[in-house]
Order: C-alpha cells, then structure tokens, then sequence
C-alpha cells in the first residue's frame, strides 16, 4: 500500500488524507477480499444504527447482556491488541445460533420501528443477494423480516 504511504507523508500526517487514500485504493474493493464477520458489540451497533434507536441505560444494560451472550465480554477484550479480527473467530455452529437468537429477540422488540424489506434493499442495493431478499419478502410478519435480515449473511458482515 505506498499509495497510502505516500498520501500520508505528502499530507504531513493527515489522516482524513490517508482514510481516502486507502478507501479509494482499488484493493480495498476487490471481490475476492471476503467482508469479515462482525464481533456481538459491532452486530449489536449495527442494528441499532439501521433502526436509529437510543442508547439510554436500559439499553445498554440489555446490549451488554446480549453481546455477553454472543460471546464478547465488553471491556474484557483476550489481550492488549482486543478482540479478534477475524471470521473464524467468531464464527461457530454455536456461536451462529447465538446470533439467530439474539435477531429473533431484538426483531421481537423492535419489528414496529421500520420495514425490514425496505432496509435491507436500502442498506444493501445491489449487493444483497437473491436468496436473502427472497427469504425477507416471504416472512410472515415484520418481526421475522426484520430477524431473517438481522441473521442474514450480508448483515451479518461488515
């Protein structure tokens, strides 16, 4: 990545400079670099974000809860460089079920905010697969739209 490097030095450190130079490298695109699994806490902002829910004490009470469950303790991060990184470290039969509980109580909760079918269009565009918007648009209600688009692969990742 010296174009990175370069922006960073001809820029005397500025990293707005260097994000844009990164985001707009063209590896940082390519189709063969998979997205990574998203750690509990980054699943659970996440959602939060896309319905544009508060954070009061109750809800971060419950969300710490719920990203324990997950299998992320918050502020007991493994080692000093934190959470892993990877997919595979978050990614287990176990660990998947977890999640699938977790959209199916937090779809529960919140189905009356916004359309799952409508989010998961705008949130994904083209790169939502066939089989996810199928599976949403079949859903019996709102609460299962909006867990099978909690629980789907392309949510799932970041």
């Amino acid at each position: 990545m010296d174009a990175v490097a370069a922006r960073f030095r001809a820029s005397d450190g500025d990293l707005r400079a260097t994000a844009h130079a990164l985001f707009e490298h063209p590896l940082a695109w390519r189709p063969e670099h998979a997205a990574k699994f998203k750690r509990p806490e980054e699943l659970l902002l996440s959602a939060h974000r896309m319905l544009k829910l508060p954070f009061g004490e109750a809800q971060l009470q419950a969300g710490a809860q719920a990203v324990q469950a997950m299998g992320q303790s918050l502020g007991r991060a493994p080692s000093p460089q934190g959470w892993p990184d990877r997919s595979e470290d978050w990614l287990s039969p176990d660990a998947l079920f977890k999640r699938v509980q977790w959209a199916e109580r937090f779809a529960a909760s919140h189905a009356d905010k916004a359309d799952a079918r409508l989010l998961a269009q705008l949130a994904m565009g083209e790169d939502l697969s066939q089989s996810t918007q199928q599976q949403i648009e079949r859903a019996e209600s709102g609460a299962q739209a909006l867990a099978l688009w909690l629980a789907s692969p392309e949510f799932q990742r970041r």
